[in-house]
């Protein structure tokens, strides 16, 4: 019995080597590059089970995929990305699931496990066994088809579902999957018109499950250095934008790596600003919550919300609580939540409050309501003000001053 992997490539250099390392089950493995331009040809051509097929790009993933599945010649074929790898479950067993397959089984559905935020969390909503199979007889009838949501078609017998996970990387490298999304935003029937509504959903992060963990050969992701040594500060404000405060931050882009998160869609004349601003989905059951926000925050450093009586903080400080983050807060809220007489307030004010590690509080009396909850005075800077001051320059200097007592 030959086993072929089938895949597709296009400058996947950071991941490929990944993908090919947890295949050694296979005969061979059918690459079809589409025009890289990184390493990755040199990473195949030195590969002993490769066989490279160069095939232009055309904006049609099903034709790519095709051109592979015409090559293979083993008797099975198993579908695999460029920034995948099989779990060690599945390297494991492969061959001896084929080997006692009955001839009426024609292929098997697999789990995917979508590695969100690092290694050791993954996507648990998308927990469930794909539509498209994974492995399938390798006969003349089946074929790929559509440009984008490519399917396998022309199945006669049954298709049934293998509990084993293929883990995929691609949404670790947040950069790459944005650009991923602004391809498929350009192709037509991708039902993609921002890449941002691909990216930024709710993915429930949590940790991996044990049986969809790779073996030890295959080697640990690891994002390129970015080169910068600045703090990467996420500046949250769901829909509660002020250009004019966000304006007052930009001279600090010297010294921080800023970037908003808001759902709002900021008009970019009318307000002008060095520090990106990115909408994410509005959340469909809360007004005040943010879709993807989880994903958006996962690589900050630092997360600076605006007040902890919105759901939109909660959300950050559950991410602070999984990936270790800083979370700092801008209050202005004067009233203690031992006076808030919404009892569901009270309590999300109460829980935020006591996970945020720094408070900047917009007045004195702001201040001192913090004071009354009971946050520890070092823990809350006070903007300053005066005659002398604009109300930039006093954000940025309560701001620089929060963060240099974290």
């Amino acid at each position: 019995m030959r086993i072929s992997v089938s895949m597709i490539a296009l400058n996947e250099a950071a991941f490929i080597s990944r993908a090919l390392s947890s295949c050694a089950f296979a005969d061979e493995v059918i690459v079809v590059d589409g025009g890289s331009t990184d390493e990755t040809i040199e990473i195949l051509d030195a590969h002993p089970k490769v066989t490279l097929v160069r095939n232009a790009w055309r904006g049609h993933f099903g034709h790519q995929r095709q051109v592979s599945l015409d090559h293979c010649t083993g008797d099975w074929i198993v579908r695999l990305d460029a920034d995948e790898a099989f779990s060690w479950t599945f390297e494991a067993q492969i061959r001896a699931l084929l080997d006692r397959t009955p001839l009426d089984i024609e292929a098997y559905r697999v789990r995917q496990c979508n590695l969100v935020g690092n290694a050791q969390y993954y996507s648990r909503s998308a927990d469930q066994f794909e539509s498209t199979p994974r492995i399938w007889r390798n006969r003349h009838e089946v074929h790929w088809e559509h440009a984008v949501h490519e399917s396998l078609t022309g199945f006669s017998c049954r298709v049934l579902n293998w509990d084993a996970y293929v883990v995929h990387y691609g949404f670790l490298d947040k950069s790459r999957f944005l650009k991923k999304g602004r391809i498929y935003a350009q192709i037509p029937g991708s039902l993609v018109t921002r890449a941002e509504d691909l990216v930024f959903r709710d993915y429930d992060f949590q940790p991996i499950p044990e049986q969809a963990r790779v073996a030890p050969h295959v080697p640990p992701f690891a994002l390129k250095e970015s080169g910068s040594s600045k703090p990467r500060v996420a500046m949250v404000r769901g829909p509660h934008l002020d250009p004019d405060e966000i304006r007052s931050y930009g001279l600090l882009q010297e010294f921080l790596d800023l970037t908003v998160y808001t759902t709002c869609r900021p008009n970019a004349d009318r307000n002008p600003t060095d520090i990106p601003v990115v909408t994410l989905p509005d959340d469909p059951l809360v007004a005040t919550a943010m879709s993807g926000l989880e994903y958006a925050l996962f690589d900050a450093d630092i997360i600076f919300v605006a007040q902890i009586i919105w759901p939109y903080a909660y959300q950050a400080i559950r991410v602070k609580e999984k990936f270790g983050h800083k979370v700092i807060a801008l209050q202005t809220d004067t009233v203690p939540f031992a006076n808030e007489e919404n009892g569901a307030l009270k309590q999300l004010k109460q829980y935020n409050r006591s996970r945020v590690d720094m408070f900047v509080a917009a007045t004195d009396r702001a201040g001192s309501a913090l004071m009354i909850e009971g946050v520890p005075q070092e823990k809350i800077t006070v903007i300053p003000t005066g005659d002398d001051l604009e109300p930039g320059k006093a954000r940025r200097l309560g701001l620089m001053a929060a963060l240099n007592k974290l």
